[in-house]
Parts: structure tokens; C-alpha cells; sequence
């Protein structure tokens, strides 16, 4: 009898000790928007963070 494990959302047999990466385009899509997008608050509406890496850190584009 073989031992496996499986992998509660994708459904893959895994090996004992193995870790399933079936989330890890679901955790970079949502880093990628946490950091490209903001919520204007007094409005509620999404926008985009017009923000370009600098040497000390992020950097709004009408400050530089």
C-alpha cells in the first residue's frame, strides 16, 4: 500500500514531506495588486499607485 497525502485544494497526490506550490500564482497576483493598487478613500474607487522605485525606497512620481 503506498503512503500519500493530498493536497486539500488542488486535489494532487503528494509525497510524504512534500508541499503542494498549487497557490502560489493566487499569493504573487495578490501581492502585485496589494502594491500596484490603492483605494481613494473618499470616493471608494480603486487607483492606480503612480509610484517609481528609487535609490531610498518608492518614490510618487510628482516628487521626483
Amino acid at each position: 500500500m503506498a503512503y500519500y497525502n493530498v493536497c486539500p485544494y488542488c486535489k494532487a497526490c503528494l509525497d510524504p514531506g512534500e508541499k503542494c506550490d498549487c497557490r502560489e500564482p493566487a499569493k504573487k497576483r495578490m501581492e502585485y495588486f496589494e502594491n500596484h493598487l490603492e483605494e481613494i478613500r473618499e470616493t471608494g474607487q480603486i487607483a492606480f499607485k503612480w509610484y517609481t522605485d528609487g535609490v531610498d525606497g518608492m518614490k510618487k512620481d510628482k516628487d521626483i
